[in-house]
């Protein structure tokens, strides 16, 4: 099914950073929550929307993120709206935490997904 915005405003998520993790390399810091439109094509990551946080966040402690869903950090296909207000066919979400290096390991704790 896809997402009713009507009523949402903001996506909020807690994020843990073990120190434990390796962050000399690629592995990052980097929050990120994307919106996309699955049902439609398998390619979805060339016409999504995503919020993100590249800062250099304290490890050991839980880090609350909060993004507005009127201002995306990146719009794939601006074509097709700017933000999710202007669709009506994401039905997927995801969280990508640690960069897209799919090689160094990492180990994070996500609480408190929050669409409100």
């Amino acid at each position: 099914f896809d997402i009713d915005w009507a009523n949402i405003t903001t996506a909020s998520v807690e994020v843990y950073f073990p120190s434990s993790n390796d962050y000399s390399g690629a592995l990052t810091k980097n929050v990120i929550i994307g919106l996309a439109d699955f049902s439609a094509t398998q390619q979805w990551f060339t016409d999504q929307q995503e919020y993100h946080d590249f800062a250099d966040h304290p490890e050991d402690e839980w880090v609350t993120f909060t993004f507005n869903l009127n201002t995306p950090s990146f719009v794939a296909n601006p074509d097709n709206g700017a933000t999710p207000y202007d669709r009506n066919d994401y039905d997927m979400m995801y969280i990508q935490l640690g960069s897209g290096n799919h090689v160094d390991p990492g180990t994070f704790f996500v609480r408190n997904l929050v669409f409100e």
